[in-house]
């Protein structure tokens, strides 16, 4: 078993390059810049979402970059709900709400427009 990433913080620097990797990639992007106070915030974060929370977030803020640095206010952190914190049993979602989730936040980030989160998805 895999300890949470909110347990296993040495990670985030390793995941957040790789993920900006991969990210950039597939959106012909190419943010590649991370400020220290990103990345301390990336590392403050609870994560209840674990890895794929990090990706998702990462995702989003690189959608909303309009340059090659990670800017603070693009990486959109889900705040935890009540009790999320305190518990530490893993909730697990179907994988249609994960998808829905994730739909979502695309066209959130492209402001609904349709024909850029088709690009994107």
């Amino acid at each position: 078993n895999l300890p949470p990433l909110r347990k296993r913080l040495e990670d985030i620097p390793l995941l957040v390059s790789h993920f900006l990797i991969k990210i950039n990639k597939e959106l012909h992007k190419n943010v590649t810049k991370v400020p220290a106070d990103v990345m301390e915030m990336l590392k403050n974060h609870y994560w209840v979402g674990n890895v794929r929370e990090l990706e998702n977030t990462l995702l989003q803020a690189v959608v909303l970059s309009s340059d090659d640095i990670l800017n603070k206010e693009n990486v959109l952190l889900r705040k935890p709900e009540p009790g999320e914190i305190k518990e530490e049993v893993v909730k697990f979602i179907t994988l249609a709400e994960n998808e829905r989730n994730h739909i979502k936040c695309i066209l959130d980030a492209v402001q609904w427009d349709k024909n850029k989160a088709h690009k994107i998805l």
